[in-house]
């Protein structure tokens, strides 16, 4: 038979048990991660508001490797007093987690229990945007005399991108930077940048994914600001002399260093005085070694004929018009 005491002893278990079983759902306030529900940090924080339910004694931490409670123990610790409100774990691979908390009284007898929110651990840089490049508002290209650029890219492959950060370099290697960084959003695939002046520009694009993980972009291509035209051509000739009765007549000048085309206009004279007469058109010739451009053959007997050179450079810059050459008489 017990004695009194025995039983008082065993009535105070079942009545800390039936009461254990009340205090199941009490809720512990503020239990979270610090690092929220997104993190690429090397460590995951575990916090919690100091608990003071009547009788506990001690805190278990269980940390899993799914949402809910569930899977796997990926950490714990066991008997820790109940003024602990806080734990730090260090993630083994890329996935959610969440901790439990169960408050035990000197005896060990479970008092209540709590299942945290999830969080996703993150650590993969998102992918980089393809295609990045410049572009003004009707084409692309590398050469330019407008002082506005567009930034391009096509969006980067990862789901969770959320940001991007455009770094211009005022030199042709991305290792010199100009002005400040801009942010922009997703889905943003483009920058206009403004009061750009001479010189080469290129950029890189850092990409954010929401875990705060980044990668940046290779170097883009150059873009080179050109404000200056080319210098005014001179030394305008005619192969054939004053006359000639070739079928054919060919013009010359001194090239211009900065020149990637020219401009000629061919005029037929109503008489000896240069290009007084009628504008019979206009012809764009890329440059070669001799600078020079053939007129066609259905040259008229008895006409006079000239023309004037403007050069070209690469960024779009055009020179002032030559003067007129000297008449040729096709005889």
């Amino acid at each position: 038979m017990f004695s009194c005491n025995a039983l008082e002893v065993i009535e105070g278990i079942e009545s800390r048990v039936e009461s254990s079983k009340d205090e199941e759902n009490i809720p512990y306030m503020d239990a979270y991660w610090m690092e929220g529900n997104l993190s690429n940090s090397t460590n995951l924080n575990a916090s919690w508001s100091s608990l003071t339910t009547a009788g506990a004694t001690t805190i278990d931490i269980t940390v899993y490797d799914q949402a809910n409670c569930v899977g796997s123990v990926e950490d714990s610790m066991t008997g820790q007093p109940v003024t602990l409100t806080s734990h730090t774990f260090n993630p083994s691979s890329e996935g959610y987690y969440s901790f439990s908390l169960e408050l035990l009284d000197d005896l060990g007898i479970s008092m209540s229990s709590f299942c945290s929110d999830q969080i996703e651990w993150d650590v993969t840089n998102p992918l980089n945007p393809s295609n990045i490049g410049w572009g003004t508002p009707t084409t692309p290209g590398s050469d330019s005399n407008q002082s506005s650029q567009t930034i391009a890219w096509d969006a980067s492959g990862s789901g969770d991108t959320a940001s991007y950060s455009i770094h211009l370099f005022s030199d042709a290697i991305c290792a010199s930077p100009f002005g400040t960084d801009t942010l922009v959003d997703v889905p943003t695939t483009n920058l206009p940048v403004n009061g750009l002046p001479p010189g080469d520009y290129t950029f890189t694009i850092t990409t954010t994914d929401s875990a705060g993980n980044s990668n940046v972009s290779v170097c883009s291509s150059v873009m080179s600001l050109d404000f200056t035209p080319p210098a005014q051509i001179a030394g305008l000739s005619w192969t054939e002399g004053a006359s000639t009765s070739s079928a054919g007549i060919t013009g010359n000048w001194t090239a211009s260093a900065d020149a990637s085309s020219y401009l000629i206009e061919f005029y037929k004279n109503t008489n000896s005085t240069p290009c007084t007469g009628t504008l019979l058109g206009t012809t764009e010739e890329v440059v070669h070694p001799d600078n020079f451009v053939a007129y066609p053959d259905t040259l008229i007997s008895g006409e006079y004929y000239s023309f004037v050179v403007t050069a070209k450079d690469a960024a779009g810059n055009e020179s002032i018009a030559s003067g007129c050459s000297p008449v040729i008489l096709k005889n």
